[in-house]
């Protein structure tokens, strides 16, 4: 968690401050269609290299929400060494990676010892949330990840959003910003099942 990151939220007008474990192993910043956004995306390589995170965001064209990984772990290293490998296999480049029922869904790619009992189940888990994603974390939560959804589905997530986190015992409530319907779902995935995946 960087000393300047609650600052660096309220500066951009998300309202999705970041959220992380006590050790925060890591920290996803969403940001949301602004005209701040735009300014962001200018001087995104400045950011990222203050922010010692080493994870550019790299959008499509038609792109409408950057996600900023940080990762704080011994490895983030080994991560960081493979960041352009990883993202190639993956196809995501952070871009925003739609589903067929024109879901949207960015991946970042966690290293964890705790992320392998989800992995084992990952595909049911997605089957049984019909694709909306729904927050699944680890028993002590080492590590979230904010996935953004934009499309018509979001509003109605949205406005039941207290009771999907409080079943999901998360605690992880969504926050929407003023001028969107945006719902943030937590969703823990290993590096070796996201390049067995998609290879």
């Amino acid at each position: 968690m960087t000393k300047n990151e609650k600052e660096i939220f309220e500066n951009l007008d998300t309202n999705h401050l970041a959220v992380t474990s006590a050790d925060a192993h890591v920290t996803i910043f969403s940001v949301l269609p602004s005209p701040k956004a735009k300014i962001l995306t200018k001087n995104k390589k400045k950011l990222f290299e203050n922010l010692a995170s080493y994870h550019f965001a790299v959008t499509s064209a038609d792109a409408h929400v950057t996600i900023f990984s940080v990762l704080f772990s011994p490895e983030a290293e080994i991560l960081t060494r493979n960041n352009k490998k990883i993202f190639q296999n993956l196809a995501t480049y952070h871009c925003a990676v739609t589903s067929a029922d024109a879901h949207v869904t960015i991946f970042s790619v966690l290293p964890s010892p705790e992320t392998e009992i989800l992995t084992k189940n990952e595909g049911r888990i997605f089957e049984d949330s019909t694709t909306y994603h729904c927050a699944v974390t680890s028993a002590d939560a080492h590590v979230t990840i904010f996935s953004v959804l934009l499309s018509p589905e979001a509003e109605i997530l949205t406005k039941n959003r207290d009771k999907i986190f409080e079943n999901l015992a998360t605690n992880h409530r969504a926050v929407t910003s003023a001028n969107a319907h945006v719902t943030i779902f937590s969703v823990l995935l290993t590096l070796e099942a996201n390049i067995d995946k998609k290879q």
